[in-house]
């Protein structure tokens, strides 16, 4: 078990983020449901609200995932 002034190993090159292809189809889709018509109404339903909400923050964290894949390696506070 390492310590805690010992470096920890290299982290693993894989990635375990799903795929570029499968997170650009999710955005195309939550686009879609958001770019709706009838999700913009004057009076908007709550389950309606909820969903929308949903959506956007589901294109929140796939933004924050194409970051994540992006940026530099997550490094822990020692």
């Amino acid at each position: 078990m390492p310590s805690a002034t010992t470096p920890s190993p290299t982290p693993p090159t894989t990635s375990v983020l799903p795929p570029l292809a499968a997170r650009q189809v999710v955005a195309a889709k939550l686009t879609a449901l958001t770019a709706h018509p009838q999700m913009q109404p004057r009076r908007r339903h709550r389950t309606l609200f909820h969903i929308l909400d949903f959506a956007m923050r589901t294109d929140y964290v796939l933004s924050e995932l194409d970051n994540i894949e992006a940026g530099p390696p997550l490094q822990h506070p020692a």
